[in-house]
């Protein structure tokens, strides 16, 4: 089930300025948390916020249903562990 017992759903957040897309966040609500499958800004636009903002937001979607937020790890350096 997704959040509270509703069907599960993928969501995905997309930051941009003036149309311009700068990054992306892929989440999946399900089991009363939402689930942050990947995260990602575009090279030119890195190191300037926009990760931050996309977690910001996630963070107060959780918040403001009363739940957590999990995701299976990350790293900066295209997904090399």
């Amino acid at each position: 089930p997704g959040l509270h017992g509703s069907a599960p759903q993928c969501r995905f957040l997309l930051a941009h300025r003036e149309g311009e897309p700068l990054g992306v966040a892929s989440l999946f609500f399900s089991n009363n948390n939402i689930h942050l499958e990947m995260l990602s800004v575009q090279p030119d636009h890195q190191h300037q916020g926009v990760a931050l903002a996309l977690l910001n937001h996630i963070y107060q979607q959780a918040a403001d249903a009363g739940v957590a937020v999990t995701t299976n790890g990350f790293t900066g350096d295209g997904g090399k562990y």
